[in-house]
């Protein structure tokens, strides 16, 4: 289920002749699930894949997810720092936020 319609990226992907399991490889980001994920609208695409797509397809970033993906990136999340650090997002102190 989506919760975000299916990411331009896809199509942007397919259009550079990539597939999509190795424009996931070229991210670099962990886990490749999360990749896929943000592909499909599951889940909002984390810092470091807004990042990496952007460099490896030379495409602005509001061509490859919708403004919904892209404002839900900026909601708090209900984890834990280490999940959040996991999937690329910053990680404030308490004591310096």
């Amino acid at each position: 289920m989506s919760r975000f319609e299916k990411q331009p990226i896809r199509d942007v992907v397919r259009e550079q002749h990539l597939t999509q399991s190795e424009f996931i490889e070229m991210t670099g980001v962990r886990p490749f699930s999360h990749v896929r994920a943000a592909m499909n609208g599951v889940t909002p695409p984390s810092e470091a894949l807004r990042q990496r797509a952007v460099e490896i397809l030379n495409v602005p970033l509001d061509k490859l997810f919708t403004a919904e993906a892209l404002a839900a990136t900026k909601r708090p999340w209900n984890s834990s720092p280490a999940r959040r650090e996991h999937y690329g997002h910053v990680v404030q102190n308490a004591t310096t936020a």
